[in-house]
This record gives structure tokens, C-alpha cells and sequence, in this order.
């Protein structure tokens, strides 16, 4: 089991729009078309979503398996624990992790989202790889539901948080804003979460 801290932002993206060229701040690198399934898992009244904690099975990418994130040191901080994805049942260690939160409640699987992502990597000038942006066309399942939208990535590798600053720059100069959910499964269950706070 490994953690770390994960450091992106996301950017909502219209249908078919493409990220700016990104040259002036960062040379572009690599390209991977991937496809991604990831099954998440909350408490039947959304608990851990509401607070910022997600518990996900990811098929597809290098970091295929368990993922648990918690809230990390800043708003474009996340720490992220990895487990392997041999099991199906949620690891012992994510329910330790996230017990005071879920007080008792069972966890369930509460949405699906299927992604085909195209990812780039972002290098210094030396080849390093500082970060990667990907572009995220994505499928969420929620109960009977689908819903359908298009966003952007941009995750550090190995530059510092003044590197997104940079990035961001570029973005916002093409009108290209943040999304207002701080995550994929946060999009996903806004309605969901919304409707429970107002019974």
C-alpha cells in the first residue's frame, strides 16, 4: 500500500474543446489514450463524499486498483493511499481510515464513471516530466441516471504548485475555468447530495 500527496487542478471543458498549446510554459511530451472504469464507494447518505473522502476501484491506467483520498494540505492538494485492485472488497485499511467519518454506516457502490482520457506529459527542458494534463470525456452512472461532460487535468509529476499557477495562466487567457466540483465524483453526485440536504 503506498500514499502520497497529489497535487491537480481540473478545468471544465465543452464538448469537443481541446486545451491550449501550452508551449510557453512547458514542452509537450508523450501522449496515451487511456480508458478508465472506476466503481466509488460512499455510505447510502453520501457521508464521505460530503467531507471530502473518496473510496474508488479503478480499472485501467497505471494505477489500476484501490484508491482512497482524503483532504491534503491545501485546496490543490490531495493525499492519495494505493492498494491493489486483486480484491473485490474494499481494503481494511481504507475503512480504518475513514471509520470516524463513515460512524457505523456500510459502504456501498454509489457510482460508476467511465473515462477515455488523453493524457500528455508536460517536460522542463531537459525532458524531465514536471506534470501531465489530461483531457477527460466522461460517463457517470448514478442509479438510473447518466450524465455526460467533458473536463481537463492538470496533475504535478515533479514541478511545484508555482508550475500550475503558470498553467492556469494560459487556460484562463483561452476562457477555459476551473470546474465548480473539486472532483469527478463530486460533479457526478452534486443532485444526489443536494436533494438530501433539502428533505
Amino acid at each position: 500500500m503506498a500514499q502520497l500527496i497529489e497535487a491537480e487542478r481540473k478545468y471544465a471543458l465543452a464538448a469537443g474543446q481541446e486545451l491550449p498549446d501550452l508551449a510557453a510554459v512547458v514542452s509537450p511530451g508523450a501522449v496515451s489514450d487511456l480508458e478508465l472504469v472506476a466503481t466509488y464507494y460512499d455510505a447510502p447518505d453520501l457521508r464521505l463524499t460530503r467531507a471530502w473522502q473518496v473510496i474508488r476501484h479503478r480499472v485501467g491506467g497505471a494505477d489500476a486498483g484501490w484508491h482512497l483520498k482524503l483532504p491534503g494540505p491545501t485546496s490543490d492538494q490531495r493525499i492519495e493511499v494505493h492498494a491493489d485492485g486483486a480484491s473485490a472488497r474494499v481494503p481494511d485499511e481504507f475503512r480504518r481510515r475513514v471509520a470516524t467519518a463513515l460512524a457505523g454506516a456500510p459502504l456501498v457502490p454509489v457510482a460508476v464513471l467511465r473515462t477515455h482520457r488523453r493524457e500528455q506529459q508536460l517536460l522542463d527542458a531537459g525532458g524531465q516530466v514536471l506534470a501531465v494534463s489530461c483531457t477527460d470525456d466522461v460517463v457517470a452512472s448514478v442509479g438510473g441516471r447518466r450524465e455526460r461532460w467533458r473536463e481537463a487535468e492538470l496533475e504535478l509529476v515533479g514541478g511545484d504548485l508555482g508550475l500550475l499557477d503558470r498553467l492556469e495562466a494560459v487556460l484562463t487567457a483561452h476562457g477555459i475555468a476551473r470546474v465548480a466540483a473539486g472532483s469527478k465524483i463530486g460533479r457526478a453526485l452534486a443532485d444526489a447530495i443536494a436533494a438530501q440536504r433539502a428533505v
